[in-house]
């Protein structure tokens, strides 16, 4: 064991298993140079559902979509899966893997088993944390949507909470 180097094992085969994680749950469109394009609400619900098609209906799950700078999205994250009707989300590992992905932006998005598309206290009380520590980390949250398989509430356009990052293209 003279050469055995523990910083840069453990380097290694930390940075490795990023990598293999964020293959993962990274979504690229190679037919538009790894960029998803979005301009309306259809298009973003149409993503949306795509992504919690894959997960169980019967709990809430958060993702975080990744941002590049163009406000094109280039990844997404499951960030967490929780119950039936609540879900708790660590403000760290939302931030960290925003780091990891080269966020420019994130949004971030859960869905309510329930169908409506009504914020609770929490989820504004959340989304108010998640602006503040994403202004910390200059990743702004650029919104929160809530999404149901009939439809999407973004919490900005309903100025549920006070976002720091412009208002951008997504239209209703």
């Amino acid at each position: 064991m003279k050469n055995f180097n523990p910083i840069e094992s453990v380097y290694k085969k930390k940075l490795k298993t990023v990598q293999l994680k964020l293959r993962q749950d990274c979504i690229v469109d190679p037919s538009d140079n790894g960029v998803i394009k979005i301009n309306t609400w259809d298009q973003l619900h149409e993503i949306l559902t795509s992504l919690y098609d894959r997960l169980d209906d019967g709990q809430e799950h958060m993702l975080m979509l990744v941002l590049n700078p163009g406000l094109d999205i280039i990844g997404f994250k499951v960030i967490s899966s929780g119950f039936q009707h609540f879900n708790a989300v660590d403000m760290k590992i939302i931030f960290r893997n925003a780091l990891f992905l080269g966020a420019t932006e994130i949004i971030l998005t859960h869905n309510h088993t329930s169908g409506l598309l009504i914020p609770s206290k929490e989820d504004i009380k959340f989304t108010q944390n998640a602006i503040k520590a994403g202004s910390i980390l200059s990743i702004p949250v650029a919104d929160h949507f809530i999404y149901t398989h009939r439809g999407l509430v973004s919490m900005r356009i309903e100025d549920y909470c006070s976002f720091d990052a412009p208002a951008e293209a997504i239209s209703p």
